[in-house]
């Protein structure tokens, strides 16, 4: 039973990493754009700011709300 539970759990982190890569790629490439840099090279700039944050933040800060979350669910069950 535990097994389609953890699957539906990754389905939804990993759709919601790539929502928020979707988000910064879109604000870093209008970022980009206003800057002055051209269309082409702003969506390349903007989509590889994005993916750099995702591949080296988005484990951090995953790991960093999990944490979190447990310790507060521990402090909850404790009272």
């Amino acid at each position: 039973m535990t097994a389609p539970r953890q699957s539906t759990r990754d389905w939804i982190v990993n759709h919601l990493v790539e929502i928020s890569t979707c988000i910064m790629a879109a604000f870093f490439t209008a970022l980009m754009f206003r800057v002055g840099i051209s269309m082409f090279f702003a969506i390349i700039f903007g989509l590889a700011i994005a993916y750099a944050i995702r591949l080296f933040g988005a484990a951090k800060l995953l790991n960093t709300i999990k944490a979190k979350l447990i310790s507060t669910r521990d402090q909850l069950r404790s009272e």
